[in-house]
């Protein structure tokens, strides 16, 4: 079994909810970000978003945004009948593919909520390369060559090192470069195409 521990006011914090369409649009729809997403009916239990759900919310704080819909909520039922959603209750993982979300088919125990979403973030990540090198190999006539990408690799130091990193509560990726190395220098353009890719 999986031990969760969290604060109570962190869990109360993590699981997003949602007023209306317009702003699930804003928020989920055109987020580059993977999130799972319980659809819940309030008016059948009073339990509303089960603890475990929360806590599983605190564990993927940073890497997975998640939220909850009560259903038997007008404005909120009409999030679930956009994404032709029916009978709940029901947790989903919207990827890249916002509007066709995956089903979570396993129970409500924490380790296989947490495997859905870390298979979701791996389905992520495979498309986005995927698309990538496919689009990159037609412009460069099938020749694998680094294409120019906004850059998302911030530059560390031991003034910002601290509040970037150590106090972040995103997952990150650090490479500790030398600048007198040659081959690390080479990898650069790498480790950038990766932030790029992994952005969200």
């Amino acid at each position: 079994s999986v031990l969760l521990a969290a604060n109570a006011s962190d869990k109360n914090d993590v699981v997003q909810t949602f007023l209306s369409t317009s702003e699930f649009q804003s928020t989920v729809i055109v987020s580059p970000s993977v999130w799972m997403i319980h659809f819940y009916d309030g008016s059948a239990s009073a339990d509303g978003v089960s603890l475990v759900y929360k806590e599983v919310a605190a564990v993927l704080n940073g890497i997975v945004k998640v939220g909850a819909i009560d259903v038997s909520v007008p404005q909120q039922r009409e999030i679930a009948d956009a994404l032709k959603l029916e009978s709940f209750p029901k947790i989903f993982v919207l990827g890249d593919d916002k509007m066709n979300p995956i089903e979570h088919k396993g129970n409500m125990e924490p380790q296989e909520l947490l495997q859905t979403a870390v298979s979701a973030i791996g389905k992520a990540v495979e498309t986005r390369a995927r698309s990538r090198w496919v689009v990159q190999d037609r412009q460069s006539g099938g020749k694998n060559q680094q294409t120019s990408t906004g850059d998302t690799v911030v530059q560390l130091n031991d003034r910002n090192f601290q509040r970037k990193v150590l106090d972040n509560p995103e997952v990150g990726m650090v490479v500790f470069v030398a600048p007198w190395c040659g081959h690390c220098k080479q990898l650069l353009p790498e480790w950038r195409e990766a932030a790029r890719l992994l952005q969200g």
